[in-house]
């Protein structure tokens, strides 16, 4: 307390203030003070709350998060008949895989001539096989008099036929190429 008294004394001194009015000026000073506490005391609310409109008012007008939540509803409503239409597509994909599997997919060709007396390579052999290696091999020998076209069924890369050296070699490329 002596330490307060003497701050207070020498700048009573310094302002010149007779002691008598010193109390005065005090309670004057701490009334001020009070009045300027409750003012940013009311001053800090009335902030809070013009705040806290304006971040209603903008919440409110949050576009990003309103956008975001419809896209959301719709994407949701729109999603079922999606899954539903995929797996269809799904189911129709699985169908036309196996019906690809049984399409000629692998082919062989050979030309040759097959008499002395024909000139050119008009004769062939043709290989024509799914991705089993399951098809037909179509020979067709061409001559001046006559010309005769050949078939025969290939099982698993294998005919119960007997074959020419151009079949098998048409035979042999087919097999040969990836479905």
């Amino acid at each position: 307390m002596n330490g307060i008294t003497s701050s207070i004394m020498s700048l009573t001194n310094n302002l010149s203030i007779p002691e008598h009015l010193l109390s005065p000026v005090l309670i004057g000073l701490v009334i001020v003070q009070a009045i300027t506490i409750v003012f940013l005391l009311l001053t800090y609310r009335m902030m809070r709350r013009y705040a806290s409109t304006k971040h209603k008012k903008l919440e409110a007008l949050s576009f990003p998060n309103s956008i975001y939540e419809e896209m959301s509803e719709i994407a949701a409503a729109k999603a079922e008949p999606l899954g539903q239409r995929l797996e269809a597509l799904e189911k129709e994909l699985g169908i036309l895989s196996t019906d690809l599997d049984s399409c000629i997919r692998r082919v062989g060709l050979v030309r040759f001539r097959a008499f002395d007396d024909v000139g050119c390579d008009l004769s062939f052999s043709i290989a024509l096989l799914d991705a089993k290696s399951n098809g037909v091999v179509i020979t067709s020998l061409y001559g001046r008099q006559e010309s005769r076209v050949y078939a025969k069924p290939i099982k698993e890369g294998k005919s119960n036929y007997p074959l020419s050296p151009e079949e098998i070699e048409a035979l042999r490329q087919a097999v040969s190429q990836n479905p």
